[in-house]
C-alpha cells in the first residue's frame, strides 16, 4: 500500500491575481429633438495579470520500498527513487488589456415608444511568448483581434394607457478572454525550463528492495537531499523536452462572439404588482477549441 506521509499533497502553489481599471461616462440630455433622447458614451480599460509560481517537489520526494523508519543500518529502509524539481520552479505570468468604447441613444419618439441604438467596440490584447510555436516566425508575436464591432438595437412600446408595455431588441456581445486561458502556453511549451527529474532515470535502485544498500549517489545518503550533487547533475538552464501534451497559441485566434435577440411583454395586474416574460435566444459563434494536430491513427482494424 502506498501513501504520502505528513501531509495530504505536495503543492507548493502561489497565485496572485490583479486587476486595475479606468472607466468614463458622459450624459446628454436633449429635450427637443425630434423627441427626447438620452446620448451616453464612454471608455473603459482594464488591466489583469495572473502570475503562477510553482515549487512541488523542488526539496525532492524519496519513494521506499517499504514504510519501515530509516535505519542508516539497515539498507533494506533507504530509498530506491528520487523525484526532484530541476533546475528551479516554475514561474508563469499572464497579462491581459481591455479596452471599450460605447455609444448609445435612448430616443423617445412619442409617448409611447422607445428606441434604443447602441454601438460598442473592444479590443483584447493577451500577450503570450510564442517560444518554439512554428506557427510564429518572431517568439515575441501574438494575434490581436481588432474587429469587434457589436451593434445593439431594442425598442419599449406602452399599450392599454399605460399598464401594459410590449418590449424587444438584439444585440451582439463579444466575450473577453478570461485570464488564466493563456497559462496553459506558457506551462506547456514544446520544451520546459522547469521539470521533475528521477533519479534512478530509468527504473528504481533494485538495492532497497534486496537488502542491499542504493547504489545511485542521490541515494546513498538515505533520505538526505544533496542539492549541490543535484545542481551538477542537472545545471541552471537545463530544458526538458515536453513528452506529454503541448498548448500552441494561433495567429487565428479571435474572441467568442454572442448574438442575443429577446422579445418580451409586462402587464400591471394591480397597484404594486405586475406580470411579465421575456423570450430570449442567444447564438455563440467562434467559441475557444483545443484542436489536436497530432491525432493517433489506427494501424489496422484491431
Amino acid at each position: 500500500i502506498s501513501f504520502i506521509d505528513q501531509a495530504d499533497d505536495n503543492y507548493a502553489d502561489v497565485r496572485i491575481m490583479k486587476a486595475y481599471g479606468v472607466d468614463e461616462t458622459f450624459s446628454w440630455f436633449m429635450p427637443a429633438a425630434g423627441g427626447s433622447h438620452d446620448v451616453k458614451l464612454g471608455a473603459q480599460y482594464q488591466y489583469g495579470e495572473h502570475y503562477r509560481e510553482d515549487q512541488r517537489v523542488t526539496n525532492g520526494r524519496f519513494i521506499f520500498p517499504s514504510d519501515r523508519a530509516f535505519n542508516a543500518a539497515d539498507p533494506s529502509t533507504y530509498p530506491e527513487r528520487l523525484n526532484v524539481r530541476v533546475p528551479q520552479m516554475v514561474q508563469a505570468l499572464s497579462k491581459t488589456h481591455s479596452l471599450g468604447l460605447f455609444v448609445q441613444d435612448k430616443w423617445e419618439t412619442t409617448p409611447n415608444l422607445t428606441l434604443t441604438f447602441g454601438l460598442r467596440y473592444d479590443v483584447h490584447v493577451s500577450p503570450v511568448e510564442n517560444l518554439w510555436n512554428p506557427f510564429f516566425t518572431d517568439p515575441n508575436e501574438y494575434p490581436v483581434d481588432r474587429n469587434n464591432i457589436q451593434p445593439r438595437v431594442g425598442f419599449a412600446y406602452s399599450m392599454a394607457e399605460g399598464s401594459a408595455v410590449i418590449r424587444g431588441g438584439y444585440g451582439t456581445f463579444y466575450e473577453k478572454q478570461y485570464i488564466d486561458r493563456f497559462e496553459p502556453y506558457i506551462l506547456n511549451r514544446p520544451f520546459s525550463t522547469s521539470f521533475i527529474a528521477q533519479f534512478p532515470i530509468s527504473d528504481a535502485d533494485p538495492g532497497p528492495a534486496a537488502g542491499r544498500l542504493p547504489t545511485d549517489p542521490l541515494l546513498a545518503n538515505g533520505p538526505v537531499l544533496n542539492r549541490a550533487l543535484v545542481n551538477q547533475l542537472v545545471p541552471p538552464g537545463t530544458m526538458s523536452r515536453n513528452t506529454s501534451t503541448v498548448w500552441l497559441d494561433t495567429p487565428d485566434r479571435i474572441l467568442p462572439t454572442q448574438h442575443q435577440v429577446s422579445i418580451g411583454y409586462e402587464r400591471q395586474i394591480g397597484p404594486q404588482l405586475s406580470f411579465g416574460a421575456d423570450y430570449i435566444h442567444m447564438s455563440n459563434r467562434n467559441m475557444p477549441l483545443r484542436y489536436n494536430l497530432n491525432p493517433g491513427i489506427k494501424a489496422n482494424t484491431g
